[in-house]
Order: C-alpha cells, then structure tokens, then sequence
C-alpha cells in the first residue's frame, strides 16, 4: 500500500500538481487544471481536481461529469525502488542481473509531478469518479500497483523520465 511517506507532494506548495490532457506536456491547452488537495486513504492516493476555465478545461470537466472519460493516470519520477525475485525475496541492486525476467521492481519513494485524464490508464483501477463526503471530481489511485512494467518499456525506449 501507498503511505504518505513513498511519494514527494512538493509541487503541490506551488499551486497544485498539473492536470493535462494524455500527459501531453507540451503547449499550454494540453493543462485542463489542477489537483488542488491530496490524501490517502486505505492505502490509495487520492485527489481533488479543480478545471480551468479555458475551453479545454470546460470541455474536460463536461466529459468528465458526463462519465464520458474516466481514465486518470500519473506522470511521476521514481526516486527508489526495491527489486525482487519471483519467490519475493527483496534483492540488492547490486546483485540483481539485468537480464533476468523474473524480477519486480516496486518504487518506494516517488515523486508526483502531474495527473492526466486519458482514455485507457495505466492501472486499471485508478480512476476518476465522485465522492460522497468530496463533491466535484475525485480521483483514486491505487500507488501499490507496480510499475515494473512501464518502467521496462521506458527503459527499451531509452528515455530517462517515466
């Protein structure tokens, strides 16, 4: 499960964490809001979204509201992870070999540096959806999903962030 301890918030101080359309990172349309307040529960990251009043965060909202886009998925940079083997046996960097396909790598420490709504997430059990006791958009974000995974694509691709 995800504790408060394993992901570094700092960017929220500055505003909130940026809300953008499929992580598209690169012009000022693709930034639909913000995450305005973050906290755990049960073990999942959570969140409260807040949208800008430009036509793509408007039309964001809608589709949003409307359970048209449910998907949520975070852009993050991973600080540490803990490597295992298939047995669950933590290994030490140091003595893992690289090639072996059985390994696990779990982040421990990472940071959030934004949020994206797309279309198919990551982990399927993130998700954007309404909350009782929260009114206006939420999202849940269950951060002991493993990103092992994506982390070995990011690797083959030869980029440096995740």
């Amino acid at each position: 499960k995800t504790s408060p301890k394993s992901v570094i918030i700092d960017r929220m101080a500055n505003g909130g964490i940026p809300l953008l359309d499929s992580h598209q990172q690169v012009g000022i349309n693709n930034e639909l809001g913000k995450v305005k307040r973050l906290w755990f529960s049960s073990g999942a990251l959570m969140g409260k979204l807040a949208f800008n009043a430009t036509p793509e965060g408007k039309k964001a909202k809608g589709m949003v509201k409307r359970g048209e886009i449910t998907g949520i998925s975070a852009g993050y940079r991973v600080e540490s992870w803990e490597i295992s083997d298939g047995d669950g046996n933590v290994i030490h960097p140091d003595k893992v070999r690289w090639d072996d396909t059985g390994l696990t790598f779990t982040a421990t420490r990472w940071e959030l540096l934004e949020c994206s709504l797309v279309g198919i997430p990551a982990d399927p059990r993130s998700s954007v959806r309404s909350l009782q006791a929260e009114p206006g958009p939420q999202f849940i974000a269950d951060g002991r999903a493993r990103m092992w995974a994506r982390q070995r694509i990011v690797e083959r691709m030869g980029a440096g962030r995740s």
